[in-house]
């Protein structure tokens, strides 16, 4: 620890809260069927959503400083409410870097409370300022955190994703860093404004950034909440995943290149995802069933139930599971 340190009360709420982005859908139980949604236009281009926002934000020169821990102690401070308990975190100086917002990449009138729950529950939990290694999967080389990872808040409405900068392969940068970078943003962008989403970025050792951004979900959560949380099974689902961002026909009809259902199991037997439609062929990417999964982990499995994403694919017609392998039998609930 340095010898300068600073106390940061950060808001605890009840539950933990993780998060970050959007795309719609009408989400149903995975026994009823989905009208599918008409696209507005044919000339449909993939959106390779945030991760190519954070590359072209990280390329502009911001003209911000980054902001301080005790003007952060004081936003924190600010938001606890007398029926909300507050902890005490100890703080280093740290590389928090520098930070963008920009709305209309990452989202506008962003919930600045669950953002700050989000960050504070990562806070108290990322206290390590020990160098970790991030990277991209696949490239050859094992790292501590493999890229893309991301982080949603109960609600869905908010997350947070590190990411390594467009020059670089890899970094090594402290979780208590990353965690900063992120309440930064949070305070700096979010809670102003206009609300918005933004990149923090050259945390650590100057190859890390974090962006946060609004995300929209309609996901529907069902099952027995007794299923113990299996977030570290249905993370190994999504670590293994593809997530390459061409769009592919998936269906069950002859001109499918991948045919569905699709199921991907957890090594473990506990988590599962499975990818189904209500027609015969439709378009998506599985950068786009990663993000879906990502979604229903945090907002459903986390709370030991299953979820659904729905109306996924330019014409709506697939719909993506994820939850317990053989949990207690399936209740409903809103």
């Amino acid at each position: 620890m340095a010898a300068n340190q600073f106390q940061w009360l950060i808001i605890v709420s009840c539950g933990l809260l993780l998060g970050i982005r959007v795309v719609k859908g009408a989400v149903v139980n995975s026994g009823q069927t989905i009208s599918p949604n008409t696209p507005t236009s044919t000339n449909f281009t993939l959106n390779t959503s945030l991760e190519s926002a954070a590359e072209s934000a990280w390329s502009i020169q911001p003209s911000t400083s980054p902001v301080s821990v005790e003007t952060l102690q004081t936003a924190a401070s600010a938001l606890s409410g007398s029926n909300q308990s507050t902890t005490a975190l100890d703080v280093t100086d740290v590389s928090a870097g520098v930070y963008r917002c920009d709305g209309g990449a990452f989202g506008y009138n962003l919930n600045v409370r669950s953002c700050f729950n989000t960050i504070s529950a990562s806070l108290l939990e990322w206290q390590d300022e020990s160098p970790k290694t991030w990277g991209r999967r696949n490239d050859g080389n094992q790292y501590d955190f493999t890229l893309p990872r991301r982080y949603v808040s109960r609600d869905g409405t908010c997350i947070f994703e590190p990411l390594v900068g467009p020059r670089f392969t890899s970094s090594s940068t402290s979780q208590h860093d990353v965690a900063l970078g992120a309440g930064q943003l949070v305070h700096s962008c979010a809670d102003k404004n206009p609300s918005e989403g933004g990149l923090v970025k050259e945390i650590g050792d100057g190859k890390l950034g974090v962006l946060l951004a609004k995300q929209e979900p309609d996901v529907r959560c069902y099952g027995n909440a007794g299923v113990p949380a299996i977030v570290n099974s249905c993370q190994t689902v999504l670590d293994r995943m593809g997530i390459g961002t061409t769009l592919l026909r998936f269906g069950t009809g002859a001109g499918a290149e991948v045919q569905l259902p699709y199921t991907i199991t957890a090594a473990d037997n506990r988590c599962y995802m499975t990818l189904r439609s209500t027609g015969p062929t439709d378009s998506t990417a599985w950068s786009r069933i990663w993000e879906y999964g990502t979604a229903i982990m945090y907002m459903c499995a986390a709370q030991g139930k299953k979820g659904v994403w729905s109306s996924i694919g330019i014409n709506g017609r697939f719909y993506l599971e994820v939850g317990a392998l053989n949990p207690p039998a399936d209740v409903a609930t809103s």
